[in-house]
C-alpha cells in the first residue's frame, strides 16, 4: 500500500487504481490463515488485516468523487468493497465492539460497583406490607377528589384533574 500504485493525487489514473485494488483483493484471497494453537499468531494476522483495511479506508477518503467522473466513483466503490471484505470476512474473528460511551484510554470507573449497588437497592421490589398501604392512600386521595366533583363515580374510578 505504500507503493505509488495506490497513491491518490491530481494525476491519479483511477481505472488503474481500481485494477490494482482488485489485484490486491485476488492476492489476499480469503486470507489463507491456517488455524494454529498460538493466539499471538492469530492476533498478529488480524492486526495485519486491520492495518491493510485502514490503509484502504485512508485511500478511499482521499478520493473526491463529487464530480461527474465515473472512474473515481467506481474506484472508490471497489476500494470500499475490498476494505469491507477484509474487515468482515478475512479476519479470523469479529472485531470487539466498542461502546460509544467509552473514551480512548478510559479505565474502569472505581465508583461503578458502588453505583450498581445503589441502583440495585433503589430498584428493589417493595415489600408487600408497604405496597398494600400505598393503594389505600391512593384510593382515599382519589375518593376525596371524587367527592369534590359534581359527577357520581364508583370507588374504583380514579379521577385525574388538570388545571
Amino acid at each position: 500500500m505504500d507503493h505509488n500504485d495506490f497513491f491518490v493525487g491530481p494525476k491519479t489514473d483511477f481505472a488503474e487504481l481500481q485494477a490494482n485494488v482488485l489485484l490486491l483483493n485476488i492476492a489476499v484471497d480469503d486470507g489463507s490463515f491456517t488455524p494454529s494453537d498460538d493466539p499471538e499468531h492469530e492476533k498478529q494476522f488480524n492486526s495485519d488485516i486491520d492495518e491493510l483495511a485502514q490503509r484502504l479506508r485512508g485511500t478511499w477518503r482521499k478520493i473526491n468523487d463529487s464530480g461527474m467522473k465515473l472512474a473515481r466513483t467506481e474506484a472508490k466503490s471497489v476500494i470500499e468493497w475490498v476494505q469491507q471484505r477484509l474487515a468482515h470476512s478475512v479476519r479470523t474473528r469479529r472485531k470487539a465492539k466498542k461502546s460509544i460511551f467509552d473514551l480512548p484510554g478510559q479505565q474502569q470507573d472505581p465508583f461503578l460497583p458502588k453505583q450498581q449497588d445503589y441502583m440495585k437497592s433503589f430498584l428493589r421490589k417493595v415489600p408487600e406490607a408497604a405496597s398494600e398501604a400505598a393503594p389505600e392512600q391512593t384510593s382515599k386521595q382519589s375518593l376525596s377528589d371524587v367527592k369534590d366533583s359534581d359527577e357520581p363515580h364508583s370507588p374504583n374510578t380514579i379521577v385525574v384533574k388538570f388545571k
